[in-house]
């Protein structure tokens, strides 16, 4: 990436878009929401050479923290299901659709996209 132009942007995913609203909350107002970005990645670059912060630990409750592993037991997933808002069950339905069309592939069914 080239920073020696001075302006750069960024893609807002749904998650993404409440780590920032955090963070523009807790901003001081007299710094500018790049500047603080800056201040954000500069502590974490500090802090991951000390090897006391890993990037998943910046995934939200809401997401892929709390996603049991696939072979979970069945309450695990029911917990989670009934834990998460509409947008995350969307993303969730879509990728057990992608699942099932894979599953449908591998068994030589026709798939109904």
């Amino acid at each position: 990436m080239n920073f020696n132009c001075g302006i750069k942007s960024i893609s807002i995913s749904a998650s993404a878009k409440k780590v920032y609203e955090e963070l523009d909350i807790i901003r001081p107002k007299h710094i500018s929401f790049s500047l603080m970005l800056a201040i954000s990645a500069d502590e974490y670059i500090k802090n991951h050479k000390k090897g006391l912060v890993k990037l998943d630990h910046f995934t939200t409750e809401e997401s892929s923290s709390k996603i049991p592993s696939f072979l979970s037991d069945i309450e695990d997933w029911a917990g989670y299901i009934t834990s998460i808002d509409n947008e995350e069950v969307k993303v969730l339905q879509d990728r057990i659709l992608q699942l099932q069309n894979i599953m449908d592939q591998r068994d030589g069914r026709t798939n109904l996209y």
